[in-house]
């Protein structure tokens, strides 16, 4: 529906879930969009999902992503904000990051206190069974899991925060088998993710804390539909769902107005939108509206994000079409 096409792809034959996608009606602006994910962030929090579980995606930096940041800020919602980050992204760097904030935690418990909020990070089971499926996309036999467990203990156990960021992943590589399982990854960004995370390290002089901090302690990812490409997370929010934004409008000198795409702008808009429609594991919400303001204060009334209506009306949601 989202591409508006045919696709050979079928869902998972082991999942017997449908899936959420669920449509919230923005009726403000920008600004309500914004406040509206973070009122859906702060419920999921309530309900006692892990905040790293949680992504917002925005289709560009102009002009929603201010507005995110202000209400997320405001709240005081813990966030990574992906566009200032310098460590690549990809299941084999994501999964590096997570065995860095499992080891600044240490190995148990599985939870930690503090004066704001319970921060969940992966356990070691976890922890063993997505390596496991590294090792099964890089065709590489996978091990039982206690002993990849083990192994993970005891790089993990005897490692600290202060810990140089560029020799720990060396080491946790060789423990491992990271080496081999990125360079017969069929993912790219998976066979260059160590070499891209030691450079990072060692050119910006990153600690085993830097690289936990901002992943994975207890943070929402904030991130473009582009940069979430290959990921997953259980709840994608994707505010800004309002024509002009998604699919991009561009602003005509001339015209006085905001042209209308082309198709091959229209076509790249529902690839982009396809991508962090489907980054979801569990739920997407969709938060669409009827305007949004430019710089200034105007109002921009072209409707409702013509894909998302589309996609919506086709579900049986009640869409205001004019």
């Amino acid at each position: 529906m989202a591409l508006d096409e045919p696709r050979s792809h079928r869902p998972d034959p082991l999942r017997d879930d449908a899936g959420l996608v669920e449509p919230v009606a923005i009726a403000g602006g920008l600004a309500d969009h914004a406040h509206s994910a973070v009122q859906k962030i702060s419920a999921l929090s309530a309900a006692g999902h892990s905040l790293h579980r949680i992504a917002v995606l925005y289709p560009s930096r102009w002009p929603l992503l201010d507005h995110l940041t202000d209400a997320l800020d405001t709240a005081n919602v813990p966030y990574v904000l992906e566009a200032d980050e310098r460590l690549p992204k990809g299941d084999l760097a994501d999964f590096v990051r997570d065995c860095a904030a499992r080891a600044v935690i240490g190995p148990q418990p599985a939870q930690l206190q503090d004066d704001r909020r319970l921060t969940n990070v992966n356990t070691l089971i976890e922890l063993a069974y997505t390596y496991n499926r590294l090792r099964r996309s890089s065709r590489l036999p996978e091990l039982p899991v206690h002993l990849a467990g083990g192994r993970l203990d005891s790089v993990l156990r005897s490692s600290h925060g202060e810990d140089p960021l560029a020799p720990w992943v060396a080491t946790l590589a060789e423990a491992l088998e990271l080496t081999e399982i990125g360079a017969r990854s069929p993912v790219q960004r998976d066979q260059s993710a160590l070499q891209g995370i030691r450079d990072a390290a060692s050119g910006r002089g990153l600690t085993l804390g830097d690289a936990a901090g901002s992943v994975r302690l207890g943070k929402v990812t904030l991130t473009t539909y582009h940069s979430a490409k290959g990921r997953e997370w259980d709840f994608v929010l994707l505010p800004g769902l309002v024509d002009g934004i998604m699919p991009y409008r561009k602003w005509s000198w001339p015209h006085r107005r905001h042209l209308e795409p082309a198709p091959d702008q229209l076509a790249q808009a529902r690839r982009a939108f396809y991508v962090a429609l489907t980054r979801a594991k569990f739920a997407a919400i969709l938060f669409y509206g009827h305007y949004w303001e430019s710089g200034r204060g105007a109002k921009n009334a072209y409707g409702v994000s013509r894909i998302v209506r589309e996609m919506l009306v086709r579900l049986g949601e009640n869409v205001d079409r004019t």
